[in-house]
């Protein structure tokens, strides 16, 4: 690698960080390193937010100032779109398992449920991010395989429609 192959590298990335901080809107993205919890046996790459900020914040995409963290949501938030019944039994082996698509051990059930409340309290985030400032990315969530009364597609919450039900209690 030389120096002439460097600069045009080099030139388009100062170019992209001096467009970021001039060109509106900026994007706002939600990430928490809790994102990152992995699981054995659950097809996903628990690495994936972390390098997606990683690729954007290389390329001068999204500055560490737009970059926000998020809260976990909450039971009371859950239970706006999801039946006080299947939240109930969202701690049983057999629901998760059901859900996940492979055996999950005791010593897992509250990281996984923890990891997809603050994948949905990301989703609540970014959403009023975008509200107030045009453009609103969560790194997590999406998991729109969830229904009222039961979870489905590695999906336990429904983060979306938590998130649509959230903004229109607020007005």
């Amino acid at each position: 690698v030389t120096f002439q192959t460097l600069l045009p590298r080099f030139l388009r990335r100062a170019r992209r960080r001096l467009l970021c901080r001039l060109v509106s809107p900026r994007a706002e993205v939600v990430f928490h390193e809790k994102y990152t919890a992995a699981f054995p046996n659950v097809p996903n790459d628990p690495l994936r937010a972390e390098r997606i900020l990683a690729f954007l914040a290389s390329e001068g995409l999204v500055l560490k100032e737009h970059v926000h963290a998020p809260l976990p949501a909450s039971l009371k938030t859950l239970a706006a779109v999801h039946d006080p019944g299947y939240l109930d039994t969202v701690h049983e082996i057999r629901t998760l398992t059901s859900v996940m698509g492979c055996e999950i051990s005791p010593d897992q059930v509250d990281r996984v449920i923890m990891l997809q409340r603050w994948h949905t309290g990301g989703t609540l985030r970014a959403t009023r991010l975008a509200r107030r400032r045009g453009i609103g990315v969560n790194l997590g969530g999406g998991f729109h395989h969830a229904m009222a009364d039961r979870g489905g597609g590695f999906c336990l919450f429904n983060d979306v429609a938590v998130a649509i039900a959230e903004e229109r209690r607020q007005g």
